[in-house]
C-alpha cells in the first residue's frame, strides 16, 4: 500500500461521487481514511521516511477535505494560476526598485486578481473607490498599508 495509490483512489472516488449512492460513497471515503491511517501509523527506521510520516500525521485532517466537500478541488492548479501573473511580472518589466513599490504592486495585484476571480468590474471598483474614499483618506490608507 502506497500513498500514491491511496491518493489516486481518492481522486478517482471524487469522480464516482456523481453516480454513487450517498451510503456507498461514505463507505468508500471511510475505507480511504482507514488505509491512510494504516500507512501513516507504520514504523520506519529511515530518517526521511519518519520526517514525511510526521508531516502526514500532522496534516491528516486536511489530506482528504476534497472527499468531504465537493467545492474543494484535489489540486491547487487555480492557486498556481492566480499567482502566475505576479511571478511573471516580477521577472519581467515590472521589477520593483524599492520595498514600498513592491508592496504596492503586490496589494494592487491581489485586489485586481480577487476582483477578476469574483467577476467584478475592475474599472467600476476603482471609480467607486475614488468617489467614496477620496474625501475620507483612501489614498492615505493604501500608502499606510504599502509602507
Amino acid at each position: 500500500m502506497s500513498l500514491k495509490k491511496i491518493l489516486k483512489d481518492a481522486i478517482d472516488l471524487t469522480e464516482e461521487r456523481k453516480v454513487l449512492l450517498t451510503e456507498d460513497y461514505a463507505r468508500k471515503v471511510l475505507k480511504i481514511h482507514e488505509r491512510y491511517e494504516l500507512l501513516i501509523m507504520g514504523e520506519h527506521s529511515d530518517g526521511d521516511v519518519k520526517r514525511i510520516l510526521k508531516r502526514l500525521k500532522r496534516h491528516k485532517n486536511e489530506m482528504f477535505v476534497f472527499l468531504e466537500d465537493s467545492r474543494v478541488p484535489f489540486h491547487n492548479n487555480e492557486s498556481e494560476r492566480n499567482i502566475r501573473p505576479m511571478v511573471i511580472a516580477s521577472k519581467n518589466s515590472y521589477c520593483n526598485r524599492s520595498e514600498k513599490s513592491a508592496k504596492t504592486y503586490a496589494i494592487l495585484a491581489s485586489i485586481f486578481r480577487t476582483l477578476a476571480c469574483r467577476k467584478k468590474d475592475q474599472i467600476q471598483f476603482v471609480l467607486d473607490y475614488l468617489i467614496n474614499d477620496l474625501n475620507y483618506g483612501g489614498f492615505q490608507r493604501i500608502n499606510k498599508i504599502a509602507a
